[in-house]
């Protein structure tokens, strides 16, 4: 299991946040689209439409929550340092999961 230490460093990994970064766009699609009776939309829609508007500017948060998820937690390798290749073994899918499973938690 990674450590904190580990986490941190899959989560400032340019490659990591690369992914993270286009995965949160996508999500925040899903979000323009989803029924406006789902649980918590309102905040759900204000976070993807700031996440549109500037990926940038929540990146780093972001970035954070989904490199502590457990999905990625479990199938990401411990990140070599200097080498931002590291975390591409997330899968599209995973990361999209991850992103959709942590999306309430960042609309917060």
């Amino acid at each position: 299991m990674p450590s904190i230490y580990d986490d941190d460093n899959r989560a400032r990994d340019g490659a990591f946040q690369a992914l993270v970064r286009s995965g949160a766009v996508r999500q925040a699609r899903a979000v323009f689209r989803e029924d406006a009776a789902t649980t918590n939309h309102a905040k759900r829609l204000a976070f993807a439409i700031k996440v549109v508007a500037s990926p940038d500017g929540r990146l780093a948060s972001i970035a954070h929550v989904v490199a502590v998820n457990p999905t990625v937690r479990a199938i990401a390798p411990t990140p070599v340092p200097g080498c931002d290749r590291a975390d591409f073994t997330v899968t599209d899918g995973v990361l999209a999961s991850a992103l959709a499973a942590e999306w309430d938690l960042l609309s917060e």
